[in-house]
């Protein structure tokens, strides 16, 4: 999946700005992936594992992009992802999209077209429902840092309070009417591991306290500093080292 991102974004007209490789690859293929690909650049974190929000945050503090494009490590951009991204943008004034997804289910051996709502405002206006697939996300530089960057204090789930954090932050998210991301369910992964996958009582109990605190933020019984959905830095002394 690295080689595949890697050969994609070569060429890309918005080209991603670094790639942490995973500790969990072999040293052969992180050598082989170096050599290959040497525009881009590759750290090790530690202690590991600190979680991918520490990792992104990180290396988005080192970048310089205007643009940050989300993206899980299994996953796949359809070609056109991050030029469609970028131009949808700066055409609509947005400060967050996202876009449709294709789901390779390994479970049912399917593949899925899910959709989602074009106004994620509009619709957490409702509820706080999932509104937008973070991994499918571009952001301005500004608004993310407006946003507080990505809570860091666990290591899943803070896609979410990311986003019901950024609608009382931002003027306007949207989804493009696109499918740009192959996005892959299989075990082993975050979301189907028994611990943390999507229904599991951590991420119920997470989604039920960030929900209650996203309508009385709402309601004006508390405030968005007071709540939950406040991001949390990481407790660890983390490091980077660069390959």
């Amino acid at each position: 999946m690295i080689h595949i991102l890697l050969k994609k974004n070569t060429n890309e007209i918005f080209p991603i700005f670094h790639l942490s490789m995973a500790s969990s690859l072999r040293k052969t293929h992180s050598n082989n992936s170096v050599n290959e690909y040497g525009k881009f650049n590759y750290y090790k974190f530690s202690p590991a594992p600190v979680g991918p929000y520490v990792i992104r945050n990180r290396l988005i503090d080192q970048s310089d992009n205007n643009l940050i494009f989300f993206q899980d490590s299994d996953d796949i951009p359809c070609y056109d992802r991050f030029a469609t991204l970028g131009n949808y943008l700066k055409t609509m004034d947005c400060q967050m999209c996202g876009s449709h997804e294709l789901r390779i289910d390994y479970y049912k051996r399917v593949v899925q077209a899910i959709r989602f709502p074009l106004d994620v405002k509009a619709t957490l206006n409702i509820g706080p429902h999932f509104a937008l697939l973070h991994p499918t996300a571009c952001i301005t530089r500004n608004a993310f840092y407006d946003c507080g960057m990505l809570s860091e204090e666990r290591k899943f789930g803070n896609d979410t309070k990311f986003l019901l954090y950024s609608y009382f932050l931002l003027n306007r998210i949207y989804n493009i009417p696109k499918f740009l991301y192959i996005r892959k369910v299989h075990p082993g992964s975050l979301t189907t591991s028994p611990e943390t996958m999507l229904n599991s009582p951590a991420r119920r109990n997470l989604h039920y306290q960030w929900n209650y605190d996203f309508e009385k933020i709402k309601c004006g019984l508390i405030s968005l500093r007071n709540s939950s959905l406040v991001p949390i830095k990481s407790p660890l002394n983390v490091l980077k080292r660069k390959c």
